[in-house]
């Protein structure tokens, strides 16, 4: 099995970013991609009106586009060791309440893919804090999450032995945030 290394893992992910927003009628070359400071990937233009975002793991990548801040993840199933549970638990939730209300119907794995897809929509990546994303999932794999006062729509599914969740900010709050702005 071929694994790419992380400067290759870039490239590809830049070439399917390039795809993805082709089949959006844009015109975009390898060079029009940046990344924020927090590492979020953003094209270089000021003319943005999709957000996008990119994950990978091992040999699996993963990429979304859509009109709102959208984040992805992707986590191989097997990626955690037993070794490593409760460093991660601690890492995670800011309680023991909080761990045990999100590990009752999702797997450790699973919560911090959603954290994760979550953190990136917002912007701020892993600097936001994996502690400070609320999650309350309505079903096992859709539900909404709360970061810093926003809301995002969550969803989650299993692909071939990964876990992948994408995050969005949710509809309502932006439409509630362009009503104020027409008031100003």
């Amino acid at each position: 099995m071929y694994i790419p290394n992380r400067f290759q893992q870039k490239l590809i992910s830049r070439q399917l970013i390039v795809a993805l927003f082709s089949t959006q009628g844009l015109n975009l070359e390898l060079n029009d991609i940046g990344s924020t400071i927090y590492g979020k990937p953003q094209m270089l233009n000021q003319n943005q009106f999709l957000y996008f975002n990119i994950s990978h793991a091992k040999n699996m990548t993963v990429a979304v586009c859509d009109p709102r801040p959208i984040g992805i993840d992707i986590e191989s199933k097997d990626r955690l060791s037993t070794d490593s549970t409760e460093s991660l638990i601690d890492y995670i939730f800011e309680s023991c309440e909080q761990s045990q209300i999100c590990l009752n119907t999702h797997s450790l794995i699973q919560i911090w893919t959603i954290k994760e897809a979550v953190l990136k929509a917002s912007g701020y990546g892993l600097w936001g804090g994996v502690k400070n994303v609320r999650i309350s999932m309505s079903s096992v794999s859709s539900g909404r999450a709360l970061f810093l006062g926003n809301i995002y729509d969550v969803s989650l599914c299993d692909c071939k032995g990964f876990d992948v969740a994408i995050a969005k900010q949710a509809q309502s709050q932006l439409m509630s945030r362009n009503a104020d702005l027409t008031k100003s």
